[in-house]
């Protein structure tokens, strides 16, 4: 998600990230197809806020609240 790349880099504040996690509408994460698949990063969907919660963009409140959101509007998270 540019979003995330764009707070790593220092290029968006934190509020704005937050402002648009809480509202995104993620599309589905890639699903392996077998035990040999690496897989892949799916733009825009939940495998960007792992990543910012990996690399501490956001803290564990912080995902829970961004998780709860997408629930709440019923967008699947995996």
């Amino acid at each position: 998600m540019g979003l995330v790349d764009m707070a790593y880099k220092g290029r968006l504040d934190h509020d704005t990230l937050m402002y648009w996690l809480l509202r995104w509408n993620f599309e589905p994460q890639y699903v392996a197809t077998n035990m040999s698949d690496d897989g892949i990063d799916v733009p825009n969907s939940w495998d960007a806020v792992n990543m910012a919660h990996f690399y501490g963009i956001v803290s564990d409140d912080e995902y829970r609240q961004i998780s709860r959101s997408a629930q709440i509007r019923g967008i699947p998270l995996r």
